[in-house]
């Protein structure tokens, strides 16, 4: 009787243990949001491929840059994979690369780091890859023709092109905004006229 009594609590200890080491027993599996905050902390350090192998971890779970993505209950990051993957990318070397990853976080969110390295990227990639070969094309739809006027100011409206990228246009001494770099950059313009001399 003992003996069929000490068996069975050695079985239920048994099963005992069995289930608390199943719930302790914790699956090593990061979020995105863990793969973002890695990824962030190496390109601290510097530590360029493993920052990109995080942020690619992280875009595969969650694809859009985002400014307050809600990660669990009520906490919010901002999460913009692409943007850091492509500053990676930039410090790596590989501007194809960082174009491509700077131009789709633009799309989700516009934010000034994104425009800087996205311009840096195409001066970098236009100078490695020697592909400026023309110069700008500066087409004024309006005013057709010069003639004389009478008026205070001007209008002056028209577009730049270039095989490569614009990134500066300027009318007279008024430098026009331009925030990041195009192929094609339109422009608007009134500028006052001076009086002439006689």
């Amino acid at each position: 009787m003992y003996k069929k009594f000490f068996q069975y609590i050695i079985y239920i200890c048994f099963i005992e243990y069995c289930f608390c080491a199943c719930l302790t027993t914790r699956v090593e599996h990061d979020y995105w949001w863990d793969n973002y905050s890695k990824g962030v902390r190496h390109t601290k350090s510097k530590s360029w491929e493993n920052a990109e192998k995080y942020f690619k971890m992280a875009i595969l779970d969650r694809f859009d840059d985002e400014m307050l993505a809600l990660t669990y209950r009520r906490n919010y990051i901002n999460y913009f994979p692409h943007r850091e993957l492509g500053y990676a990318y930039y410090y790596m070397e590989k501007y194809e690369e960082a174009i491509k990853e700077l131009e789709i976080a633009l799309s989700f969110e516009k934010t000034a780091k994104a425009y800087r390295y996205l311009d840096r990227s195409r001066t970098k990639w236009i100078k490695h890859n020697s592909t400026d070969r023309l110069p700008p094309e500066i087409n004024i739809l309006y005013p057709k023709s010069t003639k004389w006027i009478n008026d205070s100011y001007v209008i002056i409206k028209g577009n730049v092109i270039d095989d490569t990228y614009v990134k500066h246009v300027s009318i007279d001494k008024y430098e026009l905004p331009v925030y990041v770099s195009n192929r094609q950059i339109a422009f608007y313009k009134k500028i006052p006229v001076n009086l002439g001399k006689k």
